[in-house]
């Protein structure tokens, strides 16, 4: 049962909420997107009595910096994290994309 143990905790709020850090009267909470999912399964192709002829499972998770809650005095605000990596990866792709389009438009 530990591999549920530690999904069940890849899966926990502490991975979204980072802990609080405090300062001079302002308390930052980072925040990170997450997402995951898995799954189990099974063949039930075993014959008398014996165990199934196959079974497996797995699970994935992704994490990234979203930003971060500031706390002062009776008021929250949100500060995005800004990802030049995800900007830059995503300015690529959709160049990829409208070069694609123009190609297909030349034939």
């Amino acid at each position: 049962m530990k591999g549920f143990e530690r999904l069940r905790e890849a899966m926990s709020h502490r991975v979204v909420f980072g802990e609080p850090v405090e300062r001079e009267g302002i308390t930052l909470v980072p925040a990170a997107t997450v997402f995951g999912g898995g799954g189990f399964g099974s063949n039930d192709a075993g014959a008398d009595g014996q165990p199934p002829a196959g079974a497996g499972g797995g699970y994935g998770l992704a994490a990234w910096p979203a930003g971060a809650f500031e706390v002062r005095d009776d008021s929250v605000r949100w500060h995005p994290a800004f990802d030049r990596t995800q900007i830059a990866a995503s300015a690529i792709f959709l160049a990829y994309l409208l070069l694609r389009a123009l190609a297909s438009r030349r034939r």
